[in-house]
């Protein structure tokens, strides 16, 4: 394969995961899996977070929730299966994880629908250069 095919093959592949959602491995305390999945509108029956702050004073609010936690990632690929949504109403973006890992970042005047599969159970989510997070209490229904 040449060069140019390669680099072709590489940005298609980090396209579509654009497009897709981005699936990261939870930390050591629980194997749930978080999924944005920017869709093109939000989801209302489900609990939400709002950013707000710069730096080190950046929040969500409320600090709190519990959600949905679906059986696996096929669950998470039907549009209407989402635990929650982050809302960034800011002029900022925010780089957002989930138990310690990199989940992606938000930009501004923007939201996430997010969904976690995986077990029931506490997970977290993160702003960098922030010490304040999200928990979230994710329950089986």
């Amino acid at each position: 394969m040449g060069r140019s095919a390669r680099v072709l093959s590489a940005t298609a592949i980090a396209v579509a995961s654009i497009f897709v959602g981005l699936t990261v491995p939870a930390g050591a305390s629980s194997s749930a899996r978080a999924v944005i999945v920017h869709r093109g509108a939000r989801v209302a029956a489900v609990p939400n977070s709002d950013l707000s702050g710069k730096g080190a004073k950046a929040k969500f609010t409320p600090a709190k929730l519990t959600a949905h936690v679906f059986k696996n990632q096929k669950q998470c690929n039907v549009q209407a299966n989402v635990s929650l949504t982050i809302t960034n109403p800011t002029k900022g973006s925010y780089d957002l994880s989930f138990n310690g890992n990199a989940l992606g970042t938000l930009p501004k005047n923007t939201f996430a629908n997010i969904c976690i599969y995986g077990p029931a159970g506490p997970g977290e989510f993160e702003i960098a250069g922030s010490t304040h997070v999200l928990t979230v209490k994710f329950t089986k229904s």
